[in-house]
């Protein structure tokens, strides 16, 4: 009896749900975004539209786009995104202009004992997101892991190896292109990306691995260390020199590693805890030049990213497509929603300004308000009780205001 009728309050909790969930997405099919030159761009406009690209030809008359090709410069971005993300709204793509992605994706795990399952499963995350979300050229993504080849027995512990997701190994087997050995990682720093990139592309930098720090003044990256006693650890002023080598037009760099925090400048980071030394105001990420963009999961002190529902974790539900971005259509430019917040599953969503896309600067909001790590989250109260005297505290950088705002992969 008891069971028939919670049963039947279960069933119409489910179909209400399912109606408010229906009613919201309606209401954002709706939704349009006006543009700098006072024009409307909308997913149901009844204007002509030659290429079906979902800007009308009006628009792109005003805006020199070619009408008759969803995609007038040829990059792979079709003339929407570049338009609603790019230079007509102060961001760095430009529907004109030929512009290419690239992204570094570095886990390095330093050795078998300490590469974490977890790494793998975000690398393998963050990669599909690029390729099959965002549109990234396979070849213009350039994966870094461990000693070059997928978890196995040489280069993870078991227990660890029980934590990957099921099928990604078979299905990710082509995906790694070097090992990630602080040699490796500069050589193609230094002369590999350099002789490809131009001042018209985007670099994406992503690092999920352990972190170091040297003499409390510089802080590191832990890369895999390929023989016993070799020199793994890469740091801040290392890889400012060698980043510093390359054009772009934008860089973002995203690093949910411990000490993260330490490749800003104290000064840019005040009321946390930095390193006590870090004196050098010239040798940091925020020192490229260029329109720079970082964000870190953690100050100069441990982080706790590498658990599941951390920053990066997150930071990936954030930017993660509800559906493929190929040609744009009404599914993949809609808000996208993460479900995931407080233990809760809740309709909240990263993009704030509701123009279907998430930027940088909503996507480290997002990763940082829902940090289950961060206070007052409940697994940070957890780690307080059991010994830990602090929760992780991300950190932002842009260099100049309002920049990750504008700023979409």
């Amino acid at each position: 009896m008891y069971t028939k009728k919670l049963s039947k309050i279960l069933y119409i909790t489910s179909i209400l749900i399912l109606i408010t969930i229906s009613s919201n997405l309606v209401m954002a099919a709706d939704d349009f975004r006006e543009d700098p030159v006072g024009e409307k761009i909308s997913t149901s406009s009844v204007e002509v539209d030659s290429d079906n690209d979902l800007v009308p030809d009006d628009i792109e008359k005003i805006l020199g786009t070619n009408s008759g090709n969803a995609d007038t410069d040829g990059d792979g971005m079709w003339d929407v995104y570049e338009i609603l993300c790019g230079t007509p709204n102060g961001g760095w793509q430009d529907p004109l202009i030929y512009n290419e992605r690239y992204a570094v994706l570095i886990v390095g795990g330093v050795r078998k004992a300490e590469n974490h399952g977890n790494y793998w499963n975000e690398l393998v995350m963050t990669y599909d997101t690029l390729i099959e979300g965002y549109g990234y050229k396979p070849e213009n993504v350039f994966v870094f892991y461990a000693d070059g080849d997928t978890p196995n027995k040489d280069n993870m512990l078991w227990v660890d190896r029980c934590l990957v997701q099921f099928g990604s190994i078979a299905s990710h087997r082509n995906m790694i292109d070097f090992d990630a050995s602080k040699d490796t990682i500069l050589n193609f720093l230094a002369y590999e990306l350099t002789a490809k990139m131009t001042i018209d592309d985007s670099l994406f930098f992503w690092v999920y691995d352990h972190g170091t720090s040297k003499d409390n003044k510089y802080a590191g990256i832990c890369c895999w260390e390929y023989s016993v006693g070799c020199d793994y650890r890469l740091y801040d002023y290392e890889l400012y020199h060698y980043l510093n080598m390359s054009k772009y037009a934008q860089a973002t760099f995203v690093l949910g590693t411990c000490i993260s925090g330490g490749f800003l400048d104290p000064k840019f980071t005040p009321n946390v805890i930095t390193l006590r030394d870090d004196k050098n105001y010239y040798y940091n990420l925020n020192d490229l030049d260029g329109r720079i963009i970082v964000m870190t999961s953690q100050d100069a002190r441990a982080s706790h990213s590498w658990y599941y529902l951390g920053f990066l974790y997150r930071f990936h539900q954030a930017i993660s497509p509800r559906s493929l971005i190929g040609k744009p259509n009404f599914w993949s430019l809609m808000t996208r929603t993460a479900w995931y917040n407080l233990g809760f599953y809740t309709l909240t969503t990263p993009d704030k300004d509701r123009n279907r896309f998430v930027s940088m600067g909503e996507a480290f909001e997002y990763a940082k308000n829902n940090d289950d790590f961060v206070e007052p989250h409940f697994l940070a109260y957890i780690y307080l009780f059991n010994g830990y005297d602090y929760g992780d505290v991300p950190q932002y950088y842009e260099s100049s205001d309002g920049l990750g705002y504008r700023t979409y992969l």
